[in-house]
């Protein structure tokens, strides 16, 4: 069982690693999301990231 960060009815966060430098995205394709082993870890995320997207994700399971 893995978990992924749902933004909204349809996004996903994603790591970004660039050229230019690395951070976090917003993809549409579930399958291009982060996923978490613990739903502990995948908590702790949203929460880090709830203040640079503007809204705490949903944890959602995943099965990809």
């Amino acid at each position: 069982m893995r978990y992924a960060l749902l933004i909204q009815n349809d996004t996903f966060l994603a790591a970004c690693y660039e050229a230019t430098g690395s951070g976090i995205m917003l993809t549409k394709n579930a399958e291009d999301a982060c996923s978490y082993v613990t739903l502990e870890k995948a908590m702790a995320v949203a929460q880090a990231v709830s203040g640079s997207i503007g809204q705490i994700p949903s944890v959602i399971e995943v099965s990809y």
